[in-house]
């Protein structure tokens, strides 16, 4: 988000800085050319604040905004998860291949970049398929992780088998695809035969997942799981894409263990022909469901049992032609016999449209108290104050501009997915692929494109994943492998020769290369 009265506060104090410091001014030039690291206040930039995307395509550099104002994970991330910080300052490392092997991991693999054991910033030099060989199954020691997807020529998709991600601290994922593959459904490298997600942290701190596709899983999508063992801190998915799979997100677990907690965001995510868990909070956490779009959910929507506290703000429910039971069951639940609570804010009220039309703004239009234990709305509801909470609960990390359902609608199926891939000078154009498409035309349309309803997921039998285009940077795109394209390094100011990934030019504590991946954000 920017902020251009800010922006011209910054320049205009600039520019009489330095024109009454113009020793000082000699003095810095002397510093970048010595390499010196020194605190700086310095903005650079054409009258125009917004490069567009006609401008961009054309060939025009974009420049570094040069301007922050939280030094959170990247410039929108939002939520539990906001704040994750260990890769700053990391080793740049480079995907060069989309080959997979587990018995014999290869440098410039995704397999070997994700299990590295230090600090580091993932970039890709490929786009395409990357067709897992097996399981891959992580630990604490593997975090502190930004994973850029946007730096792909046209993305990445990783299919096949799971993500197993236990004490993930510290880890930003963006731009990225996760298919699963009903041909590929137990991994060689997998002593159990349980049906898996796409992807599971457990015990995650400080871990966001923003602008990624989860498509075509067996179980969950996505498990965000606090275990005993280590305390869970937050995690925040926001603005993806989570479709045609057996069910969506759990966040805690599915289990009722007071013992277990954590914090966990869900925030602008189109869940789209998944049965149930939109997702859903249990145990002893904290959570928030913010501007979600669901559409074609066939059981229920989201359920908060055991003790779990949840906010639930201008969510847009759609049912499609796989909906199905009453109202009463298929929409939110909370098992308030167990102790779970919501709180509910009626100036940005969700509902259901489709088959079933709510036609006021009360909390019962979306959820009914539940049986202890089970998924069914009780006959005799009590009262909602009994379940209800009378303030929101209070959630780390920094909740964004909150949009009444209908602006959340459009917006949501505008900006969800991976859908942003960097190019040499700075532009970051919007590539969809088919399958989003789908699901936008679905979405809007009320369409059912691969007939899910009874069966989800693989059960379905129909599996149409896009075709991502291969293509491979040249050696002469980052000259330096800093991570930062030669282009765009010279029109910033840096040198094209020299790695400065982890220097900060303009002073504003995010990195250089973070204000090249940044540039998705503006």
């Amino acid at each position: 988000m920017k902020y251009p009265n800010l922006h011209l506060i910054v320049y205009v104090f600039t520019l009489v800085f330095l024109s009454s410091c113009q020793k000082d001014q000699d003095l810095f030039t002397q510093a970048i050319e010595d390499n010196i690291q020194e605190e700086i206040i310095s903005e650079e930039n054409s009258e125009e604040e917004n490069v567009s995307d006609e401008q961009d395509s054309n060939g025009d550099v974009v420049t570094d905004p040069g301007f922050a104002t939280e030094l959170k994970a990247f410039p929108t991330a939002y939520g539990a998860g906001a704040y994750a910080e260990g890769f700053r300052g990391g080793q740049v490392i480079h995907v060069t291949s989309l080959e997979d092997n587990y018995n014999n991991v290869q440098e410039g693999t995704w397999r070997w970049a994700i299990t590295r054991d230090y600090p580091r910033i993932i970039v890709f030099d490929v786009s395409g398929e990357i067709k897992l060989s097996g399981r891959i199954v992580l630990n604490s020691r593997n975090s502190n992780v930004y994973i850029a997807g946007q730096t792909s020529p046209n993305g990445i998709m990783i299919s096949g088998y799971s993500h197993y991600w236990s004490g993930a601290n510290e880890v930003v994922l963006r731009h990225m695809k996760f298919y699963g593959d009903p041909s590929r459904r137990i991994a060689p490298n997998d002593p159990s035969s349980a049906r898996r997600q796409l992807l599971q942290f457990v015990s995650p701190s400080n871990v966001i997942v923003d602008h990624c596709d989860f498509v075509f899983n067996d179980n969950e999508a996505i498990n965000f799981y606090s275990s005993e063992r280590t305390v869970a801190g937050g995690a925040t998915l926001q603005n993806c894409i989570i479709g045609e799979g057996d069910t969506g997100v759990l966040m805690a677990g599915d289990e009722c263990n007071t013992t277990l907690f954590g914090e966990y965001s869900a925030i602008r995510n189109l869940f789209v022909h998944i049965s149930h868990r939109v997702p859903n909070f249990s145990a002893n956490v904290k959570g928030e469901s913010i501007n979600n779009i669901i559409y074609n959910s066939r059981a229920r929507l989201s359920r908060v049992s055991c003790t779990a506290q949840a906010n639930f703000y201008g969510n847009y429910y759609k049912a499609g032609p796989a909906t199905y039971f009453s109202l009463a069951n298929r929409i939110n639940l909370v098992r308030d016999d167990d102790g779970a609570s919501v709180y509910i804010d009626n100036t940005y009220w969700s509902f259901m449209t489709g088959k079933v039309e709510s036609s006021s703004d009360t909390a019962t239009d979306i959820f009914n108290a539940a049986e202890s234990g089970t998924n069914v709305a009780k006959t005799s509801q009590p009262p909602v104050s009994s379940w209800s909470l009378s303030s929101p609960v209070e959630i780390s990390g920094l909740r964004p501009e909150i949009m009444q359902n209908n602006v959340a609608f459009d917006y949501v199926l505008t900006n969800s997915g991976a859908r942003q891939y960097l190019n040499a000078n700075g532009a970051a154009p919007v590539l969809y692929d088919s399958k989003q498409q789908q699901y936008f035309d679905d979405v809007i349309y009320g369409g059912n494109t691969n007939g899910s309803g009874s069966d989800y997921g693989f059960d379905m039998g129909v599996y149409d994943p896009p075709v991502i285009n291969q293509v491979s940077r040249s050696s002469s795109y980052d000259t330096d492998l800093d991570g930062m394209p030669d282009e765009w390094e010279i029109a910033n100011g840096f040198n094209p020769d020299v790695d400065d990934s982890a220097g900060d030019m303009d002073g504003d504590g995010y990195t250089n290369i973070e204000e090249f991946l940044n540039l998705v954000d503006f």
